[in-house]
């Protein structure tokens, strides 16, 4: 049976590396949108997490109720079964933008696939952001738009009060899901519409849609891609043309953008001029065929500049192959000193045998899971592992183990914090005292409940530097 599970996270920053889930909260619903149950708890803190003081006043759960909700580990098994039930379609505003690459990381922190809610037993995901673009586009009277200073915004808690959906504090959790909610059923009564966009969240789908476009020239298909990354100015929108499916990214189709001016300065020797974007299957950025009704809210210059462009890489052939062979075979830098939790792009799927290690360690109990980490001969696993008994079950841990936790922790209380595998330092403990040295100088901006967050943050972070 499908359900939707709509879902969001507060967390304690923005690295989904480094940084951790605080509140998470779900409904999940039948596959017309009724309810079936919910689900909310706060996440403690790890003690090696420092929160940022912007997130903080973000969400403004106060450390006493961060300090007193369930573990991690506890918080991220429930959450991997939740997204793992049969049929479950997982989907919030701006999930796969922000939250699914947190809850990812979380998974494979803590020892679980960090992947299978994504395509085992039937499960999906969606998100609600990318279909409120297309809605906004071409179904613009079905809702209240907002906007602030005389520009749109899509902000959640801005269309949610616009059309007074659901009451309560933007940025709590379950008051975010149940907005989320309530805008899913506006777009899912325009059934045509929705079932149109619901497909592009299907991979098959999607990779046959991408097939189907008109050629511009050559065997190159071309079309509208619809993206938040463009923006309010350009309405969302940007011409395409599609350059190939990538050589080592096998999910990943390389697009080249036609409107901008800049392309045509490009030459064989500076293919990386051009400004190519990597279209993952079943996610936005989704691409509409090039028909008059979906280009019609294209602004004149963009649809001029797609006409110049299209003539020039007809006319530059070499030009043009220079810049499909650069992106579609570029690949990510590999970082050595990235940190083993920042870690799970850079080593693959687990192997069978790393999974049968991890369902070991999860099925063992608090004294025995020790036992089972100190003969994992796997380095990345060992350490994996030696990190969820320092921050979870530090009165099991062999003296070997005591030992690695406490230098791994004077690393990230250090001036010279781990770094995630682009090359980003973990939020130290300088930065928090940075930031919130510059909040209490913005006491008029912050109102008397942030301003007592800020100060028993700031009492924390301060003990974390004599650790």
């Amino acid at each position: 049976m499908t359900s939707y599970l709509f879902y969001d996270l507060e967390t304690t920053g923005t690295n989904p590396c480094f940084d951790q889930i605080v509140q998470f909260a779900a409904i999940r619903t039948d596959a017309q949108f009724n309810e079936i149950d919910r689900h909310e708890f706060l996440v403690k803190l790890n003690r090696d997490t420092i929160p940022n003081p912007y997130a903080q006043i973000t969400h403004q759960i106060s450390m006493e109720r961060m300090n007193n909700g369930i573990s991690e580990f506890k918080a991220i098994n429930k959450i991997h079964r939740l997204m793992n039930e049969f049929g479950t379609i997982s989907l919030g505003y701006n999930t796969l933008g922000f939250d699914d690459v947190f809850l990812r990381f979380a998974f494979y922190r803590n020892l679980l696939s960090p992947y299978t809610h994504q395509y085992n037993n039937q499960c999906r995901r969606m998100d609600i952001y990318p279909i409120t673009l297309i809605f906004y586009l071409f179904k613009r009277d079905i809702l209240n738009w907002p906007e602030k200073d005389g520009r749109l915004s899509l902000k959640l808690e801005a269309i949610n009060e616009c059309n007074g959906f659901v009451a309560g504090q933007a940025h709590d959790a379950m008051v975010d899901v149940s907005a989320t909610l309530a805008l899913a059923k506006v777009f899912f009564a325009e059934q045509e519409t929705w079932q149109y966009v619901n497909d592009y969240f299907i991979k098959a789908i999607d990779e046959q849609r991408l097939s189907k476009l008109p050629k511009a020239f050559a065997n190159y298909g071309y079309g509208l891609m619809i993206s938040g990354e463009f923006g309010t100015k350009q309405l969302y929108q940007a011409p395409v043309l599609i350059l190939g499916q990538h050589h080592h990214y096998r999910n990943q189709f390389a697009c080249l953008r036609l409107d901008l001016a800049q392309l045509r300065q490009t030459t064989t020797d500076n293919p990386d001029n051009a400004w190519v974007i990597n279209k993952k299957l079943a996610e936005p950025g989704f691409i509409l065929p090039p028909s008059k009704r979906f280009l019609a809210l294209l602004n004149d210059q963009s649809y001029q500049e797609m006409k110049e462009n299209l003539a020039w890489l007809q006319k530059n052939p070499s030009t043009l192959k220079a810049i499909r062979d650069y992106y579609c075979n570029y690949t990510y830098p590999n970082i050595p000193e990235t940190d083993t939790d920042a870690a799970l792009y850079l080593n693959g799927f687990w192997t069978t045998a790393e999974q049968q290690i991890c369902a070991d360690f999860h099925r063992a109990g608090a004294a025995e899971k020790s036992v089972l980490a100190a003969r994992i001969r796997n380095p990345r696993l060992k350490e994996l592992a030696t990190r969820v008994l320092g921050r979870h079950f530090p009165q099991t841990m062999t003296d070997d183990q005591r030992e690695d936790f406490h230098q791994y922790l004077q690393k990230v209380f250090s001036s010279a914090p781990p770094i995630d595998y682009k090359g980003q330092p973990r939020y130290s403990i300088a930065n928090a005292l940075t930031d919130i040295t510059a909040l209490e100088k913005q006491t008029d901006s912050l109102t008397p409940t942030q301003q007592k967050q800020i100060t028993a943050l700031k009492n924390y972070v301060l003990k974390l530097e004599n650790y």
